[in-house]
């Protein structure tokens, strides 16, 4: 299940989709295996986990392309663009394999191009609650990251 304030870090190894579902008239989403085929042919592939998401959860998408190799990411990133979500790349200095962040960045699809360093302040500004100052109330370490 994915829970507000929580971040979620997915596996590698698999290709994953978010899903909607109801709990008696609870809305919830959660994260399920999938047998499809990435439309990038990149195997796994977070081209599909973006687009069902963006499907999803639309405007709500913070997508983040970090270090990798191939073109996996531009559609996905594509998809949370095109429901108004936003995207972020990894920069090409802080990368070990530029290739991921590279192909969204020439798409013209990153809003933002950051130095890994500066990934998590701007994950949290962007998702974080502020108190009546505009102060963070919640930092990104005190999320949980679970796999």
């Amino acid at each position: 299940m994915l829970e507000p304030g929580k971040i979620t870090v997915v596996s590698g190894a698999y290709n994953m989709i978010v899903e909607a579902g109801l709990a008696g008239t609870r809305p919830f989403w959660k994260l399920d295996l999938t047998t499809e085929v990435s439309p990038s042919f990149d195997e796994p592939s977070i081209d599909l986990l973006m687009r069902s998401a963006a499907q999803i959860a639309g405007s709500q998408v913070l997508g983040v392309v970090m270090t990798g190799l191939g073109h996996d990411g531009t559609l996905g990133t594509k998809a949370i663009r095109q429901h108004g979500g936003v995207v972020v790349a990894q920069d090409e200095a802080s990368s070990e394999v530029f290739s991921m962040p590279k192909s969204v960045i020439q798409a013209g699809l990153a809003n933002e191009v950051l130095a890994l360093d500066d990934l998590a302040a701007y994950i949290n500004e962007r998702t974080g609650k502020r108190d009546a100052e505009g102060r963070l109330r919640t930092p990104l370490s005190a999320y949980t990251a679970s796999r």
